[in-house]
């Protein structure tokens, strides 16, 4: 779970993460990656949980959960999972 929301000021050396959703998630998400890669052969699927609700400003739009999917696909990889607790998605978002 990569929630940039809950993240601490310069975690991951982002000074705002709630802010920049895109930098947030890359650096774990590029780690995870790493990791995967030099496990010799074993495989594992990626499948980041990404956020799709607002807990500070900004409030997370379509934009930002964007942004998150552009990071795992930048990544190589093709699968993600959005999470909001109100379960409310917003398909604009899913383009």
């Amino acid at each position: 779970m990569v929630y940039p929301a809950l993240y601490w000021p310069e975690s991951f050396e982002v000074p705002d993460p709630n802010a920049d959703p895109y930098l947030l998630v890359k650096k774990p998400v590029d780690r995870a990656v790493a990791r995967t890669k030099a496990a010799n052969g074993r495989v594992a699927t990626i499948r980041p949980w990404l956020q799709a609700f607002a807990q500070r400003n900004p409030v997370y739009g379509s934009a930002e959960m964007q942004a998150q999917i552009q990071v795992v696909e930048d990544a190589g990889l093709f699968e993600w999972l959005f999470w909001n607790p109100n379960s409310v998605y917003l398909t604009s978002a899913l383009k």
